[in-house]
């Protein structure tokens, strides 16, 4: 029954009270017929019903005290016994509200609990297990043991990469698994409940960050408990991290490559407080380590990954810490097609007219263009190494490839354009190259065919 209007006081003659109840009982079947009726009670109903209730078993006891008294005593002392007939049922009313106001308040109570105890043993572990838990104390039952931390890293993408300053930006999974004695209870004390969830920040977990991190965020994330205290939190993360040129990387550009590591360990808790160990105690190996995405600009060539232990000056016992070194090529194609390639094309464009005649000028001019214009072309960005050849490298290059290209195209002129009555210097020069440039083993680099007479030759 849905009744959310504000209940009218009732009337305080017999017949209009009566009137006012059965209308307010058809109201209520009438809610009933149409379906309106929801699943759970409401206070305003309660109160309503019991209202209705106190009303009709009044107005029954009013009129049986009425009955019973002119019966007994007539007309004369009808008086006398309503009298105290209205003293009765004044108690009885009495009575009777203090037993609805109690009816009341139980049943307004169970109308608003089914929606908090749907969960009612899930709640009480969490109590239970919460209550008096310590997120400082280390859950060992011997505090001279270690508590026994297995952890894993997936590198999942490499999302940045900067060879100029040496750092490399990605997203890691970091997994973290151990027992918490603190955290163990019998399921079928709570329904057979094996597993919750519960922040990593109300329970204990190690201060796990990366060693050679320039910068780190991660992620708080829910962990999952079972029934016998094993905790398992796995944080996405990404990180920045310190890189080294492999070899002299800027000069192989774009097939240079870097070797990245990620190192993992307890910021304050040595080796006597928290063992650090893979997952299964596995020592490690280059396919042990899981990598996500493989498709960026960057390529994964080799992984491995090692246990390590560090003593400090301030410390009696190591700290154990978690290595995973990955080395990494820059994939080349997209540097090819987009700067190596036309490059090599404008300036094989621009060195072929040097083997044109010396009065075009126009196709002069051309070459100037073209040498000028494969300056724009050559690789530049933040993401490219600073040991890379330089521009003025390349002008050098250029300068001396057009003087050589001059030379051989002078020389190439006095042999085949020289008029046969030249002066004695110049007909001994163009017979000495033409020897040096037609032996049987300059037209074979040439990929000539000697067709010559043999008078010639």
């Amino acid at each position: 029954m849905v009744v959310d209007a504000i209940i009218k006081p009732a009337p305080r003659t017999a017949p209009s009270r009566r009137l006012w109840v059965d209308a307010n009982r058809r109201e209520l079947s009438s809610a009933d017929q149409q379906g309106v009726a929801p699943a759970e009670w409401k206070p305003s109903q309660l109160f309503l019903g019991l209202f209705l209730w106190e009303l009709q078993l009044g107005d029954k006891v009013k009129q049986k005290t009425i009955t019973r008294a002119r019966e007994k005593a007539g007309e004369k002392q009808a008086v006398v016994w309503g009298f105290r007939s209205a003293v009765g049922q004044a108690r009885e009313m009495s009575s009777m509200m203090f037993h609805r106001i109690m009816a009341t308040a139980l049943l307004v109570s169970l109308g608003y609990l089914p929606k908090a105890i749907g969960s009612s043993h899930e709640r009480q572990l969490l109590v239970d297990l919460l209550k008096y838990y310590n997120t400082i104390e280390r859950p060992t039952e011997n505090h001279n043991q270690p508590v026994v931390v297995e952890v894993d890293i997936d590198l999942q993408k490499i999302i940045k990469m900067d060879p100029n300053v040496g750092e490399m930006t990605s997203n890691v999974w970091l997994r973290m698994s151990w027992k918490d004695v603190n955290l163990d209870w019998e399921p079928h004390q709570y329904d057979n409940l094996s597993t919750i969830r519960l922040p990593s920040s109300e329970i204990w977990h190690p201060d796990i960050h990366f060693y050679n991190g320039v910068s780190e965020q991660i992620a708080s994330t829910l962990a999952v408990v079972t029934s016998r205290g094993k905790v398992d939190l796995l944080s996405p993360a990404t990180v920045t991290t310190r890189c080294s040129a492999a070899g002299n990387a800027g000069r192989w550009f774009p097939f240079d490559e870097y070797d990245c590591s990620l190192v993992v360990g307890s910021w304050a808790l040595d080796g006597g407080t928290v063992n650090l160990r893979w997952p299964d105690g596995a020592t490690g190996s280059s396919s042990e380590v899981r990598v996500g995405d493989d498709s960026g600009d960057w390529q994964i060539l080799d992984t491995s990954k090692a246990r390590t232990e560090t003593r400090f000056a301030c410390c009696s016992k190591p700290y154990t810490s978690m290595f995973i070194s990955v080395r990494l090529r820059r994939r080349a194609l997209r540097h090819l097609c987009s700067l190596h390639l036309p490059l090599l094309w404008v300036l094989g464009l621009a060195s072929s007219t040097f083997l044109v005649p010396t009065d075009r000028t126009d196709l002069r001019l051309i070459s100037g263009i073209l040498f000028v214009a494969s300056a724009c072309w050559w690789p530049s960005g933040p993401d490219l190494p600073n040991n890379i050849i330089s521009l003025g490298h390349l002008f050098v290059g250029l300068i001396v490839l057009g003087v050589s290209i001059c030379f051989v195209s002078h020389c190439l002129q006095l042999v085949l354009l020289t008029p046969p009555s030249s002066g004695r210097r110049q007909s001994v020069l163009a017979e000495y190259l033409n020897r040096l440039l037609t032996t049987p083993l300059a037209l074979k680099l040439a990929c000539i065919s000697d067709n010559r007479p043999e008078h010639d030759k």
